[in-house]
């Protein structure tokens, strides 16, 4: 009898060491969620990024300013970060969405905040300056966070029209935002310039792919004004359209 149990015990194991479950035994039972995907993610950045597989992974991280009521139908838009809807609004003629952020919105807490004693950030670099050998951005000691304000969507609109970045949905912002194709034609013009300048400097043997792996073209986009995008306050902006 003892060796017909055996016998059974040891038939079961196998049985269940057989089971078809594809995860890690010592997973079970932990608050871990598995899913599938169509395509391998290629962009976590906003801006190029344009497939659904990207989109599962990037809304855990960020957050737009609007977003659909996850239960009603049809689909009713309600606010994320913005406080309230946007206000349609004509302004000098021209069709308008007024937005204003919620205050107290705050970023991670990444090293790229953390300001010394005077006010100044830390590890903002100057071209002579190097970072610590490090493997990741969260091995530097000091981190802060600070306020999304709306000068973060001017910037992060602004970027969707930079050539390099090369974003899908650009030719949709061009036809409905008022700027949005001269603020692109700048940027590529700009381009144009720093690059004869560092073919002239770098003579018959320069390579525009290795130098700009090296020291990637950076256009500073605060300091250029996109005529679509208007700054009421630190927490209001509208956005001006062309239809």
């Amino acid at each position: 009898m003892t060796r017909i149990l055996l016998v059974g015990f040891l038939a079961l194991s196998y049985f269940y060491s057989c089971s078809n479950n594809p995860y890690p035994p010592q997973d079970r039972g932990k608050n871990i969620y598995y899913t599938t995907f169509g395509s391998e993610p290629k962009h976590l950045d906003p801006a190029k990024a344009y497939s659904s597989d990207e989109y599962t992974f990037m809304l855990q991280i960020y957050e737009p300013l609007l977003q659909y009521h996850y239960l009603k139908r049809p689909y009713v838009l309600e606010s994320l970060l913005t406080d309230g809807l946007p206000k349609f609004e004509v302004y000098q003629g021209r069709p308008s969405y007024r937005i204003k952020l919620k205050k107290g919105i705050l970023y991670a807490k990444h090293p790229a905040f953390a300001k010394n004693n005077k006010g100044k950030y830390i590890w903002h670099l100057k071209d002579n300056q190097s970072l610590p050998k490090i493997n990741h951005p969260l091995e530097l000691k000091k981190v802060e966070q600070r306020e999304l304000v709306a000068s973060d969507i001017e910037y992060q609109l602004k970027r969707l029209a930079h050539p390099l970045i090369n974003s899908p949905i650009l030719p949709v912002f061009i036809e409905y935002i008022i700027g949005m194709k001269k603020f692109y034609k700048s940027l590529k013009i700009e381009i144009n310039k720093i690059r004869t300048s560092r073919r002239k400097e770098g003579g018959i043997f320069y390579n525009r792919q290795s130098d700009e792996k090296k020291n990637p073209l950076y256009i500073d986009l605060r300091k250029l004004s996109l005529t679509g995008f208007q700054k009421i306050s630190k927490y209001e902006f509208r956005i001006i359209l062309k239809k």
